[in-house]
């Protein structure tokens, strides 16, 4: 509850009353953020966004042989708690900026970016801009593999698999 009642008290104080634009809404939100989240400080962040009015967003996927790219777009001044990836895959934006925060810490990106993301990690993306972010994964199968369902289990974990803080369990490589 602590960064949600930190931002609640800073928004909606009842001796003030402030009309803020989206991008400084957005600002705030990152300010009172702390440097780094627990993997429960994400669920419980993924608990209360799962509460609000749910946003719009366009997920693409695009297969070659032996990949699987997926294809985000996320709406300017929105926040996501992205998926837990079993493995590490590469991770790219080309459109846009965000905070992403995590275990490993707080960092501020710009498009173009590109880098190795781990697996086994949750993170919550704070959009400034729209962004349109990439991730690429090995499809197990070599002439790609098309069916999501099989592909979201091997790839993501799910509320049915075991989780504790700082480690999750992974299914072995297919």
């Amino acid at each position: 509850m602590g960064i949600w009642k930190e931002a609640r008290d800073v928004i909606l104080r009842p001796d003030q009353s402030v009309a803020l634009s989206e991008e400084t809404l957005t600002e705030l939100l990152v300010s009172v953020m702390p440097e780094s989240l627990s993997h429960t400080d994400i669920l419980k962040i993924g608990r209360k966004l799962g509460d609000l009015p749910q946003i719009q967003h366009t997920t693409l996927h695009h297969f070659g042989k032996g990949v699987y790219v997926r294809e985000f777009r996320q709406p300017a001044h929105s926040i996501v708690v992205g998926k837990i990836h079993r493995y590490d895959h590469v991770f790219m934006i080309t459109a846009g900026e965000v905070t992403v925060i995590s275990p490993d810490g707080h960092e501020r990106i710009r498009a173009p970016y590109v880098r190795e993301s781990h697996g086994m990690i949750e993170r919550v993306v704070i959009a400034h801009t729209d962004v349109t972010f990439l991730t690429a994964h090995k499809n197990p199968w070599d002439y790609g593999l098309a069916d999501l369902a099989v592909l979201e289990h091997l790839l993501f974990l799910h509320p049915e698999d075991s989780i504790i803080e700082g480690h999750c369990e992974q299914v072995p490589p297919v």
